[in-house]
């Protein structure tokens, strides 16, 4: 499968309710924080889910938190992504484009 680019999105859904292009992602905050606590994105395989991934989870609160460089034109994020059922993409973020293992 090829690199499929990460694209910044305001929204992940088209008018009508059918998701961005693949690759499309759009951060999340947690209420009370200026930076990014995660981010949403469409899967890069072209299903058409939308996934997510946690830098920081909150208070009280556990669960799989992936490292992210810090960047919103070319984000990389470690660990890979493994979706767990459906399609099973499994892959990476880096400088800016998923790349599935």
């Amino acid at each position: 499968m090829p690199n499929v680019r990460a694209i910044l999105v305001e929204s992940l859904w088209k008018e009508g309710g059918e998701p961005e292009a693949a690759g499309s992602f759009k951060f999340y905050k947690q209420s009370g924080s200026d930076e990014p606590s995660g981010l949403h994105f469409v899967c890069p395989c072209g299903c058409g889910a939308v996934l997510g991934i946690a830098f920081r989870n909150p208070d009280g609160q556990t669960g799989p938190l992936w490292q992210w460089n810090g960047s919103r034109d070319k984000p990389s994020t470690t660990p890979s992504v493994r979706r767990i059922g459906g399609c099973e993409w499994h892959g990476y973020l880096t400088d800016g484009e998923f790349r599935t293992c």
